[in-house]
């Protein structure tokens, strides 16, 4: 739940501030290393899905996929490795 409030959060300031100067916060695209651990562990909890391009968009998909599980604990822990493996957000005036 609080992912989706961020989200909905930048995507209103985005809007609001989309005609003037101002910072982007970027994710760059994840290391190869953490995508494959990623890999292994939703492996482990024989959880299916395919990254095609690594953008922050399917992660947010994974999320998704991911609060949908029964099990909180479960849930909490794989949605903490998901956001671990991001690179660690910068900011730039030049949305990439």
């Amino acid at each position: 739940m609080i992912e989706e409030f961020m989200i909905i959060c930048n995507e209103a300031i985005s809007r609001k501030f989309s005609t003037i100067p101002f910072l982007y916060r970027i994710h760059p695209e994840p290391l190869e290393d953490d995508i494959n651990n990623l890999k292994k562990v939703l492996a482990l909890f024989s959880i299916d899905f395919k990254f095609k391009d690594f953008s922050t968009k399917e992660f947010a998909e994974l999320l998704k996929k991911i609060s949908s599980l029964e099990d909180s604990s479960k849930k909490i822990f794989l949605e903490k490795v998901i956001l671990r493996s991001l690179s660690k957000a910068v900011y730039s005036a030049e949305n990439s």
